[in-house]
């Protein structure tokens, strides 16, 4: 019984953003698809640890990082970089295709479920990784808990909605090729840099970045209800997101990180 109460105690903090992730839509997604959506969120550990073990068991050995610049490979590339990457495709080749997918708002709801699906398998992977699943049965020390992984569940949310509310600047900017080439391209790199970023200085327990998430998030989120107010953005045409502007942010992202590591290993 106390078992479950820590599961659901991590999982609480999930719960009640996805809920009023839900609510800020003034026209509210199937719930099917928010759940759905969540639960690809939660879904994403599997594939990541594939990668993972093709990255460092396949792959490494015959690269060599140098010791040096591991924190920066740890932060930039096997946390951000492969993370965002599968979130990326999730919201790009699932989410966007959805028929409820009709208006500039909706590609930040996907985006903020599946940041939280992850944050939720974090948060009591986080626990029960640990050696204090016996200390967490004393209640107060459970909910201690709980308020430690709220931080974390808002980052994965901030940088879900920042990736939802650029692929929403290229799904509803038909008219201009190349702003919608760059948006999706930022889709990604940004939210890699910025989860990069945050790793690094959380590991100095600095949380400016996790704060610029969280600010970042309110005002998107704000603006768009606001707009929502104003009108319902109607469409006919279905806007489809390039293959080869999927592949440029890949590759574009992924020389950023390489460089980032490098200079690393220079200093």
């Amino acid at each position: 019984m106390q078992l479950t109460l820590i599961y659901l105690a991590t999982a609480l903090p999930v719960v009640l953003l996805l809920g009023a992730i839900y609510y800020v839509d003034r026209f509210q997604e199937p719930p099917r698809f928010i759940v759905g959506t969540f639960f690809l969120g939660v879904g994403l550990v599997y594939p990541l640890r594939f990668f993972i073990i093709i990255v460092e068991d396949v792959i490494g050995p015959g690269v060599g990082i140098d010791p040096e610049s591991w924190g920066a490979y740890q932060n930039f590339f096997r946390a951000a970089y492969l993370e965002e990457s599968l979130k990326f495709i999730f919201l790009i080749y699932f989410c966007a295709r959805l028929s409820e997918m009709d208006e500039p708002i909706d590609p930040i709801i996907y985006g903020a479920a599946l940041g939280l699906g992850y944050a939720g398998w974090e948060n009591i992977g986080y626990v029960f990784n640990t050696n204090y699943v016996g200390e967490l049965l004393d209640l107060s020390k459970m909910w201690n808990m709980v308020l430690v992984r709220v931080g974390p569940a808002f980052g994965h949310m901030g940088l879900g909605i920042i990736m939802g509310s650029l692929v929403s600047m290229n799904l509803f900017n038909q008219w201009d090729p190349f702003k919608r080439r760059l948006y999706i391209v930022l889709a990604l790199m940004v939210p890699v840099i910025l989860h990069g970023t945050h790793n690094h200085f959380a590991a100095i327990e600095s949380y400016h970045v996790l704060t610029v998430l969280i600010i970042a998030s309110i005002l998107i989120l704000y603006y768009h209800r606001r707009e929502q107010s104003k009108k319902i953005v109607e469409r006919e045409d279905r806007l489809r997101i390039e293959n080869k502007d999927v592949l440029i942010s890949y590759l574009s992202t992924f020389a950023l990180v390489v460089l980032i590591i490098l200079i690393s290993q220079n200093r």
